[in-house]
Order: C-alpha cells, then sequence, then structure tokens
C-alpha cells in the first residue's frame, strides 16, 4: 500500500463516475484487464473522496491469478492524497465465488 500527497487537479474528478468510466474505456482497458469500479463518496463527517477498483490477470507463465488495484483519492482545500493498494490472488481463482454462490442461490 503507498501513501501519497498529490496535485488536487491530477486526482479522479469528485462526483463525475460516469465520464471518467467512459474516459478509462476508450483508452486504458485492454484484453488482460478490466474495470470493475469507480464510486464518488461522501463520508458521515462530510470528506468527499473518489475510488476505483481494477482487476488485472497474471498470465500463466507468471503464476496465473489476478491483481487488483485500489486506488483512493482524498481531496482537501489545497492537496489531494491518492491511496493506492495492490492485492494478488494467485493460483486457482474463484474457489470462494464457487463455495459462495450455490450458498446465495439457495
Amino acid at each position: 500500500m503507498a501513501v501519497q500527497t498529490i496535485e488536487p487537479n491530477t486526482s479522479m474528478p469528485f462526483g463525475q463516475d460516469e465520464s471518467v468510466i467512459a474516459t478509462i474505456h476508450e483508452v486504458g482497458i485492454d484484453d488482460q484487464s478490466g474495470l470493475l469500479a469507480i464510486k464518488s463518496v461522501t463520508s458521515p463527517k462530510g470528506v468527499q473522496f473518489v475510488y476505483s477498483l481494477f482487476k488485472r490477470l497474471i498470465p500463466q507463465e507468471q503464476g496465473g491469478g489476478v491483481m487488483y488495484t485500489l486506488t483512493i483519492y482524498i481531496r482537501s482545500n489545497n492537496t489531494a492524497y491518492q491511496i493506492q493498494s495492490m492485492i494478488g490472488e494467485y493460483g486457482v481463482t474463484g474457489v470462494r465465488d464457487s463455495v459462495i454462490l450455490p450458498q446465495m442461490l439457495s
């Protein structure tokens, strides 16, 4: 996980989720990756932030699996913060889904 201060104009814009999604699909998605979510949120204390969640397949020759990247942008008056975490799911993926799905359907 990494946390850094960034220029406010380089953070993902708050409240423009649909246009950001459209732009990402135009320029940033390939056959090995996908955008899972982008959402603007206001916390109960009024802090506004935007998060994105991406998924990227790891080639079998590199061990296989999936790499998820969660990025959160928080803006304050004159600065912005970027929090980013990369979480890997290695080996056989989908085990959790195959166990949970039948329980949800029943």
